[in-house]
């Protein structure tokens, strides 16, 4: 990494440069790192954790005065703003395999039951969603994804997070053949629920 304030860079350049450079202000000025293109931008690792930040991003406004004040009192001595404090934790606690929480700090309680009825409507690589979420304790709703059988539950293969009440959504496919889907949903306090039963989908 490389630093400049000299010549056009001290006039407050961003961005990229030949696809092979990014300019980034910073305090100290101008800084220079290397463009990195994902090799699989389209992974569902890749996709979960874009749909994640964007879920927690819109879910802040959702929450309750409360529930942002906790996130308040958090970080009023860091200098830290209460915003990027919950989508931080967020994704600190998806990538170890969590829920994220409405509050901090948390108070444990009992995980959510599974959604129910997952079933899905395919038209052409566009493959729509639908389920029941369980009747309380949800925060959100985690949709996995395996094109390799049966799948796991994990990070690595939630392509979507959807708020509660919302009970559908869509994913697209690259490719023809057999997907596999659950769906689990995640409290308040970042507890992850049971998930569904595998639901086993054709694209042809």
């Amino acid at each position: 990494m490389a630093r400049t304030q000299a010549g056009l860079l001290s006039l407050g350049t961003t961005g990229s440069f030949a696809g092979s450079m990014v300019f980034v202000q910073a305090k100290s000025g101008t800084v220079i790192r290397q463009h990195v293109i994902p090799s699989n931008p389209r992974s569902p690792a890749q996709t979960g954790t874009r749909s994640l930040m964007s879920w927690a991003s819109k879910e802040w406004a959702q929450l309750t005065t409360l529930e942002q004040s906790t996130w308040a009192n958090a970080v009023q001595k860091a200098g830290e703003s209460p915003f990027n404090a919950f989508t931080r934790a967020a994704a600190n606690l998806w990538k170890n395999g969590l829920f994220p929480q409405s509050e901090f700090p948390t108070v444990t309680e009992a995980a959510p039951d599974a959604p129910t009825g997952l079933a899905a409507a395919v038209s052409g690589k566009q493959i729509t969603l639908s389920w029941t979420d369980p009747a309380a304790r949800v925060f959100g709703v985690a949709i996995h994804q395996s094109a390799d059988g049966v799948v796991t539950p994990a990070p690595s293969n939630a392509v979507k997070v959807v708020d509660a009440g919302v009970e559908t959504t869509i994913v697209n496919v690259t490719a023809p053949g057999t997907y596999h889907f659950k769906a689990r949903a995640g409290s308040h306090e970042g507890i992850f629920g049971a998930a569904t039963a595998d639901l086993e989908v054709e694209v042809s």
